[in-house]
C-alpha cells in the first residue's frame, strides 16, 4: 500500500512539471519582439523615439512606448 502512494505522488508530480513547462512555454510566447525605447530628459518627458530594441535588449527602468495592441 505505501508502494503505491508513493507511485501516485510521482506520478502526480510528473504531471504537474509537464503543465508547468507548458505554461512557462507560452509564457515565453507573449513576449514581444521588439519595443520602442524612449529618451527621457530631467523633468521626465519623453525627448524622442531613439530605437527599436529586440527583446533581449530590454532591461529594468527602461522606458518604452506601448502602442495598442502590442504584448507586454
Amino acid at each position: 500500500m505505501l508502494v503505491s502512494f508513493i507511485l501516485l505522488g510521482k506520478y502526480l508530480e510528473s504531471k504537474a512539471k509537464g503543465k508547468t513547462s507548458d505554461a512557462l512555454a507560452k509564457l515565453i510566447d507573449l513576449a514581444p519582439d521588439t519595443a520602442c525605447l524612449l529618451t527621457m530628459n530631467d523633468e521626465r518627458n519623453a525627448l524622442s523615439e531613439t530605437w527599436w530594441l529586440k527583446g533581449p535588449g530590454i532591461q529594468e527602468k527602461q522606458h518604452l512606448l506601448l502602442k495598442s495592441g502590442d504584448k507586454v
